[in-house]
């Protein structure tokens, strides 16, 4: 049998927001392991595709690692999945530490200090853990997000344009961390060139609908760039 930890299975979801069909019959599939990015203009509807794969919206009959997501209770629907929203900016002088042993899940709180220094470690922030998260640049509160997703143990990362307002390194930097985890990534950007280095699989959506989904070496660049051509 296969093990379907870290597989997303998504069928025949819609969406309507404010009165507007944001999603229009969506079916969507994530292998574990794989690096699959949602693509396309804005307001094609990627995020809202984001939150309806992360159960954090109704839409379709969704699967997380082989669980239910209409029947996961919340502190299971954790353990499964994780989101990386890169554009949270937090008003409260937290210190990092305090910060990552809440991502910590409590059933599982043995040796947080430890853990929570190798989290910092695995980023690239090892001693950091005694500054006051409201005091990180851009680049190094998505870091501290990565940790904080590490921490949490899931099979699966949602990620929302985690390289938005980084430099090009820092893009770079992120993308690899995201990689490094060895989880199932699922994440939308307007990067292309980030796409191709770092995607194993494509969906493309233009107004709600999904265009194409496949693998990156199945997809022609012209593709890409014609989704965005209107």
């Amino acid at each position: 049998m296969i093990n379907p930890s870290g597989s997303v299975q998504l069928d025949n979801a819609n969406v309507v927001l404010s009165n507007r069909l944001i999603l229009d019959n969506i079916s969507f599939r994530a292998d574990p392991g794989s690096i699959h990015c949602l693509i396309g203009p804005n307001g094609a509807g990627k995020s809202t595709l984001l939150r309806v794969l992360g159960a954090d919206i109704a839409g379709g009959k969704l699967s997380l690692s082989g669980v239910d997501a209409a029947s996961a209770s919340i502190p299971e629907l954790a353990r499964i999945r994780s989101f990386l929203r890169s554009n949270e900016k937090p008003n409260f002088p937290y210190l990092i530490f305090d910060v990552l042993s809440w991502s910590v899940s409590s059933q599982d709180l043995t040796d947080t200090d430890s853990r929570v220094q190798q989290a910092l470690a695995a980023v690239g922030m090892h001693g950091m853990e005694n500054h006051k998260i409201t005091e990180l640049s851009s680049g190094q509160l998505t870091k501290i997000n990565i940790a904080a997703t590490i921490l949490q143990s899931s099979d699966i990362i949602f990620a929302d344009e985690p390289e938005a307002n980084l430099d090009p390194v820092a893009r770079k930097q992120i993308w690899e961390l995201l990689r490094d985890t060895k989880k199932t990534l699922v994440i939308t950007t307007h990067d292309l060139e980030i796409v191709k280095e770092f995607a194993t699989h494509i969906t493309a959506l233009v107004d709600g609908r999904i265009v194409f989904s496949k693998a990156i070496a199945d997809v022609t660049e012209q593709e890409m760039l014609e989704i965005y051509q209107g």
